[in-house]
């Protein structure tokens, strides 16, 4: 029912500048466009939301596997023609393995003759065309169908964030069950967590106030790839250091954060 709905408005449509919401992470762009429909029972408001590099993410993916599926497949059937093969259960479970995924997007048939067995398969362009114009798109809903359509986002992303907020609390920065057991140390732990998330939503900032569309959780992942190597000798003196040249991506970074690099010695 809600695919029915998302199926209504084409990403052409949705792709206008007075349905334009925000910019989202990394060079995305989020467009909407709201209506009331039946729905479960009830009248409700619904958003369809594209998200741009969703939509282009999700058709290069199945475009990819589609291929290889296609590729092998072919290969498959060449290796029939010149053998012998006679059990048809054992191909019939070759094809749908080397289409798994994407057997869907594929009509296949068998023939058995003289003992021999073939295959013939084609794409079905029908369903890549149908399943390709759900890429991108998700649907929200309220039962407050005098809700518009971007407050209905903004409620929606709010909580997103703050969902978010404890999943980097409970994962980055660590807070989970602790074997503290005197107040002042479970305070402190609890503190130190908190502040961590702090200095995460401060980097979110900081990036943003540069222009970087990045998250903070993939900014420091980019410099985690920084890499600085010392050289020490058998007694342990320092002979060489040498310091990771930083990508493109790594260079912007630092510089946002006024990071210094630090050059090589030897």
């Amino acid at each position: 029912m809600v695919k029915a709905i998302l199926r209504e408005v084409e990403a052409a449509e949705l792709l206008s500048e007075e349905n334009f919401v925000k910019d989202l992470d990394e060079g995305s762009k989020l467009y909407a466009v709201g209506m009331v429909r039946q729905l479960y029972g009830k009248e409700r408001k619904v958003v369809i939301c594209y998200d741009t590099k969703k939509a282009a993410s999700k058709k290069r993916d199945r475009d990819e596997k589609i291929k290889r599926a296609e590729a092998e497949l072919s290969a498959y059937r060449a290796k029939l023609a010149k053998g012998n093969y006679r059990k048809m259960e054992k191909v019939v479970s070759k094809v749908k393995a080397t289409a798994k995924g994407v057997s869907t997007y594929f009509k296949c048939t068998y023939t058995s003759e003289g003992g021999r067995i073939t295959i013939n398969f084609k794409r079905r362009d029908d369903k890549i065309a149908d399943v390709e114009r759900l890429d991108g798109k998700h649907a929200l809903m309220s039962t407050r169908v005098t809700m518009g359509t971007k407050e209905i986002i903004s409620a929606y992303y709010d909580k997103d964030g703050i969902e978010k907020a404890f999943c980097c609390i409970k994962q980055p920065i660590g807070l989970r069950p602790i074997r503290h057991w005197l107040d002042g140390r479970v305070k402190a732990h609890i503190f130190i967590c908190y502040l961590s998330y702090l200095l995460m939503k401060t980097l979110e900032h900081m990036l943003k106030k540069g222009g970087l569309k990045i998250s903070a959780e993939n900014a420091l992942k980019q410099l985690g790839k920084v890499k600085y190597v010392v050289v020490t000798n058998p007694e342990g003196d320092v002979t060489a250091s040498k310091l990771s040249i930083p990508s493109r991506e790594q260079r912007e970074i630092m510089d946002v954060l006024r990071v210094e690099y630090i050059k090589s010695e030897t």
